[in-house]
């Protein structure tokens, strides 16, 4: 039986979407670590509501203590009602957190330029217009993916990731000037990488970088081996690397964003990226670009107070 009104609140309540809900969290976490425990990941929006931080520090501790009773354990070992940003070292914003703003920021930058779009109807809406958009906005789920790679420390995978999200916004722009299906199958994701650099030069570069990450090389390998001080080699798998990062996750939302109101121009109402007075020429000094870098400033300043240098 159907249910509306209250009791449709309630079962969404009981009922959450799992695999959205796990999204989010990853999207910006927190973890709480111990030996009986391993890590508990939690969502920092959530965190900073509640005292859900305190309370999940409590069964933790009480899980690795084999304590009975988690009040109890919250009593006795916490820290007396102060969070961790209430130290002197935190007052400082910690590299996740300036990462986590880059990041948003690149998503709100990509949102915003996707609710400027209605269709003109005056307009024929080709296949290839079409098929850009499609293209392009089902890459919000590449970027949270190259996000999530990219918070965990798995660098290189992220790139792959990047990499493939560049692709894709090369492949929107060179769909978009064609019409038929023949023609769109015919499109090369790898081959319009030149069209994509005639609107961005700097596409190129952020290709070339991406590509020799991906496809590591013997430095790189060595790079990720070492020898303990017992004499065993050791692989590293992840790192920290937040600044570059957010790097790519910036230019790649420039780039999206040159490319939807390129491809979309007759149906957009708004343009921050391209200049419908000068045939849709991309605007060199767009705002974005300013912002971007102020971002990734501040990530390299928090990474430098708590990472220490960049390896």
């Amino acid at each position: 039986m159907a249910k509306d009104g209250p009791w449709a609140d309630i079962e969404k309540a009981l009922n959450p979407n799992l695999t959205l809900d796990a999204l989010r969290t990853l999207e910006d976490f927190e973890v709480i670590s111990s030996v009986g425990t391993g890590a508990i990941i939690y969502s920092r929006r959530y965190g900073e509501l509640n005292d859900l931080a305190t309370n999940l520090k409590a069964v933790a501790v009480a899980t690795s203590l084999g304590l009975k009773s988690i009040d109890y354990a919250r009593k006795t070992y916490s820290t007396n009602g102060t969070r961790d940003s209430d130290s002197v070292e935190d007052q400082s914003e910690s590299s996740h957190s300036a990462y986590i703003a880059a990041y948003r920021a690149a998503r709100k930058h990509v949102a915003d330029c996707e609710i400027s779009l209605r269709t003109n109807q005056s307009v024929e809406l080709t296949q290839g217009t079409f098929s850009a958009a499609v293209a392009l906005e089902r890459l919000r789920s590449g970027f949270k993916a190259a996000h999530l790679l990219y918070s965990l420390g798995l660098n290189i995978e992220g790139d792959s990731v990047s990499r493939q999200i560049l692709e894709q916004i090369a492949w929107a722009v060179a769909a978009s000037q064609v019409t038929s299906d023949d023609e769109i199958e015919a499109v090369s994701a790898t081959k319009s990488i030149s069209k994509l650099k005639l609107l961005a030069p700097y596409a190129g570069q952020l290709y070339g970088w991406l590509s020799q990450s991906v496809h590591a090389g013997v430095q790189q390998h060595r790079d990720a081996f070492n020898i303990d001080e017992d004499g065993r080699g050791n692989i590293l798998m992840s790192w920290s690397r937040r600044p570059i990062a957010a790097q790519i996750i910036l230019y790649l939302a420039d780039l999206w964003v040159v490319a939807y109101e390129w491809t979309q121009r007759e149906h957009m109402t708004r343009f921050v990226a391209v200049d419908p007075d000068t045939n849709y020429s991309v605007v060199a000094s767009r705002p974005y670009l300013r912002y971007a870098e102020e971002l990734i400033e501040r990530v390299q300043a928090a990474s430098k107070r708590f990472d220490g240098p960049e390896h």
